[in-house]
């Protein structure tokens, strides 16, 4: 069971093996993370004449879950949630360490998250929850961090908790010194920070008449995009404020025999900014778009470390 400590909080997470449905023996990893704001939301629409005689002229609350959660990137946690953000498989291949691989493969996950508010002595159960982005920050200093935006069918209220077997976290997190940026798989200077992006095309359908939750919450299609801040006199090598063809860019982090790399098979440039002062030099920020090339898909992520599975 994950556990993520607030100050008078903690925010629980399991895998569901069924849509909406609480597993049988609920399982998890625990991490702290940074914050978090998942919680009932609600969108309003309202019904004209002849769209809907039930509904007609009242305006109708739709009900689901809705936050985000960050944290940061770890060599040997979180994956479960990673993998729901690119509808990915894993395959892996060797021994301590493993090498793990996770492409894109229209696969379906989702969690419970359970807050236990102390304050109230209440347990609040987000159920059918979807992974709609995971967002990785390489930062120029500190910490790398990932933030999930979360997506459910409902909240429910209970006086017990939904599992009492918690893991601390025993390693730290991946920093800025751990990371290089490959371009075209050749290791680059003049790195200052980036950004990469998993989004997922979410879909929510099918309201209960009565209470207008969600049952239904459809994942789609999964887009990749990202953002490199480098100094000038390196994008004017690369050639980057000149053309868009396609390109290899990987955000790899290393420390100890572990790694993490999101690897980028083919980009599209999209942006490339004025030049503007950075650690004292002059710098630039390039926006890129992940791009299907061929029978190449655009995104895949390979973890390194010494867990037989992830």
């Amino acid at each position: 069971m994950a556990k993520i400590r607030l100050q008078q909080e903690t925010l629980v997470y399991c895998p569901e093996t069924s849509f909406g449905q609480l597993p049988a023996s609920p399982e998890g990893t625990k991490l702290n993370v940074l914050s978090e704001s998942i919680g009932v939301s609600t969108a309003s629409r309202v019904f004209q004449e002849g769209l809907l005689s039930y509904y007609h002229g009242h305006v109708v609350r739709h009900v689901s879950v809705a936050g985000e959660v960050r944290t940061y990137i770890y060599p040997s946690f979180f994956f479960d949630m990673i993998k729901a953000a690119m509808r990915g498989s894993v395959s892996t291949v060797g021994s301590g360490p493993y090498t793990h691989t996770i492409t894109l493969a229209g696969r379906e996950y989702s969690f419970i998250f359970e807050r236990d508010v102390a304050d109230i002595n209440k347990y609040l159960r987000y159920m059918g929850c979807r992974i709609g982005a995971a967002r990785f920050n390489f930062p120029t200093s500190g910490p790398a961090e990932i933030v999930f935006s979360i997506l459910g069918l409902r909240e429910e209220k209970f006086n017990d908790a939904l599992d009492s077997t918690l893991d601390e976290v025993d390693e730290e997190p991946y920093f800025a010194e751990d990371m290089v940026l490959y371009v075209e798989e050749e290791a680059q200077s003049g790195f200052i920070s980036g950004t990469a992006t998993l989004n997922v095309d979410m879909k929510v359908g099918r309201y209960a008449p009565k209470t207008q939750r969600a049952i239904e919450i459809w994942p789609g299609n999964v887009g990749a995009e990202g953002s490199v801040n480098m100094f000038t006199e390196n994008v004017t090598r690369l050639g980057w404020e000149r053309n868009t063809e396609l390109r290899n860019i990987e955000f790899w982090l290393a420390r100890s025999g572990n790694s993490f790399r999101i690897r980028f098979k083919s980009v599209r440039i999209t942006r490339v900014s004025r030049p503007f002062i950075s650690r004292g030099d002059y710098a630039q920020t390039i926006e890129f778009q992940g791009a299907k090339d061929g029978s190449k898909l655009p995104v895949e992520l390979i973890v390194i470390n010494e867990q037989t599975s992830i």
